[in-house]
């Protein structure tokens, strides 16, 4: 993706991954109004079970304190994810993601390029004193999801870097449930869930997306 958003760290170590959806537009001025809509799309986190048809997780934004907030993703916030798994004890039955940053080039204007992306971490429960996180990976992991817009051409992307088993510092049950869940992750699980989540996101029912 040229000129992506800065905030996508180096992969490093582990796996990482990246599903994407495209829509190609007639004009620039349809996508720009296609990324508008992906942009809101892609903040409205709450309703993201609903974007991703069929998706059987879903997720609700929290405060620091685990409770949960509306409207759309902010810096600081976390994700409530709730996997059609087993659950964790770090994270009470879910798991956990901080939004790190969100980075946006929004310009309605002629340009040609607009983009807006969200990086996410894993991290302990909201609320609790614990200092593991609450979810299959380790805190080395980060989730990047972007829409971005390069003249007619729409795209979201979720792009996975640097994924690891949770199973160092964390009980023996938490041990075996995220080595299960993120083995299952990485061999393509997941894929199926942020497939679903990127043509949702940038869903058009005029133009003809493709992987």
């Amino acid at each position: 993706m040229e000129n992506s958003p800065s905030n996508i760290p180096p992969q490093m170590k582990g796996q990482h991954s990246d599903n994407c959806y495209q829509v190609e537009t007639e004009s620039n001025e349809a996508a720009r109004h296609l990324f508008y809509m992906s942009a809101q799309r892609l903040l409205d986190v709450n309703n993201w079970g609903e974007i991703a048809k069929g998706s059987p997780a879903s997720f609700q934004l929290t405060d620091s304190d685990g409770n949960e907030v509306q409207g759309k993703a902010r810096k600081g916030l976390f994700f409530q994810i709730d996997l059609p798994a087993p659950g964790n004890d770090a994270g009470e039955g879910s798991d956990y993601v901080v939004i790190e940053s969100i980075e946006d080039n929004l310009a309605d204007n002629e340009a040609q390029e607009n983009y807006i992306s969200i990086r996410v971490r894993p991290a302990p429960r909201p609320g609790s004193t614990a200092e593991e996180a609450a979810h299959f990976f380790t805190t080395a992991a980060t989730s990047n999801f972007i829409v971005h817009r390069k003249a007619n051409v729409v795209s979201a992307c979720v792009m996975g870097r640097n994924e690891e088993p949770n199973n160092e510092e964390t009980s023996m049950v938490d041990k075996i449930r995220n080595t299960l869940v993120a083995t299952a992750a990485i061999l393509g699980l997941a894929d199926m869930q942020w497939k679903a989540l990127v043509k949702g996101i940038v869903g058009d029912t005029t133009d003809k997306g493709k992987d």
